[in-house]
């Protein structure tokens, strides 16, 4: 017996019944992927600091944000490679850039104002603030540097679980992950040793005191580099 094939009318009744939800992913990216920088902070801020030194902080096109800012070997990136697309998103991720890779050259981006309080900061601005508030914009960053604030930084694995189990970051992830975050903590002196042990001290990156500024009765302030302890997230 020859089964008969279903009508074009049938065949689009059940597309309209299939009510099953279309999971989108962003491009690159799986989905169920947790989004983190792929760099360091100092890396990130090659970027910000390329738009503010050769395009005075005004929105500058992809391809000369590409061609002023070098890579490791010294050479200028490619406008369309992976490395400069991931150095682009780290940057957005950090809060310091606005606007997102594309491969259109001439698309634009600019300096946020948390990436120009760092690479152009005023007297209003403090440095210090601005580097814990980028290095914390990333929700995954933030979440487990709150968690170790003070105490010893687990072996490698055990911080790669974590990752996984409490932060939802993907198994294939996780180890680049951890490595960026213990870039960070090794490129911005966040640990402090005791008995061969490192601890992980956020407050290393504490608001710095403002110096030679006079107080609201007028008196003139005693300048100082000590910082000021802000209580960790």
């Amino acid at each position: 017996m020859t089964k008969s094939k279903p009508s074009s009318e049938t065949i689009e009744k059940v597309k309209a019944a299939d009510t099953t939800p279309k999971v989108k992913s962003r491009k690159g990216r799986p989905v169920g992927g947790v989004f983190f920088p792929r760099n360091s902070l100092t890396e990130a801020l090659k970027i910000p600091t390329t738009i503010w030194d050769n395009g005075a902080g005004k929105p500058f096109a992809l391809q000369d944000v590409a061609n002023y800012t070098k890579g490791e070997a010294g050479n200028p990136y490619s406008p369309t490679s992976f490395a400069f697309a991931e150095l682009i998103r780290s940057a957005n991720r950090y809060g310091l850039i606005e606007g997102s890779f594309q491969q259109k050259v001439t698309a634009t981006i600019s300096l946020s104002p948390l990436g120009k309080s760092i690479v152009a900061p005023t007297t209003k601005d403090d440095v210090n603030a601005s580097m814990r508030a980028a290095l914390e914009t990333p929700e995954v960053f933030r979440g487990f540097l709150a968690t170790l604030h003070g105490k010893v930084i687990p072996p490698e694995q055990v911080c790669i679980n974590t990752l996984i189990s409490d932060y939802h970051v993907r198994q294939v992830d996780a180890k680049l992950c951890f490595d960026v975050l213990m870039k960070n903590i090794t490129e911005l002196n966040l640990t402090k040793e005791s008995q061969d042990k490192r601890y992980l001290r956020l407050d290393n990156l504490s608001i710095t005191a403002a110096s030679v500024e006079p107080d609201k009765d007028g008196n003139i302030l005693q300048k100082t580099d000590e910082p000021v302890i802000v209580s960790p997230i």
